[in-house]
């Protein structure tokens, strides 16, 4: 499954990383992809792909907003939206009940 991340930082980094090693592609949407954020989940995993957030969410099955709730304001959604394709689903870490947050990191 292709799945992008807005945001990977404490909660975001360590998800992207262990879904990726199940075996998904894993991209992290990134405006900077020079940002302090971005070289530590490359430095925890090198086979996390970095592209613009318009290009990860053009190509994901899954997007995962996985920012603070104060930050998600300065997510754009407006001009990624009409970018994806109908069949994504996008979804925030906040959003999950408890259970399917442990099912998620437990795989």
């Amino acid at each position: 499954m292709k799945i992008a991340f807005i945001g990977y930082g404490q909660v975001g980094s360590p998800l992207a990383d262990h879904l990726q090693r199940l075996g998904h592609e894993v991209t992290l949407a990134a405006t900077d992809p020079n940002s302090q954020s971005v070289q530590k989940a490359l430095a925890r995993n090198s086979n996390l792909k970095v592209f613009p957030p318009k290009d990860a969410v053009r190509v994901a099955d899954v997007v995962f907003l996985a920012t603070p709730f104060q930050a998600n304001a300065a997510v754009d959604l407006g001009t990624l939206i009409p970018t994806v394709h109908k069949s994504v689903r996008f979804t925030s870490l906040r959003r999950l009940r408890l259970r399917d947050r442990c099912l998620m990191y437990r795989h």
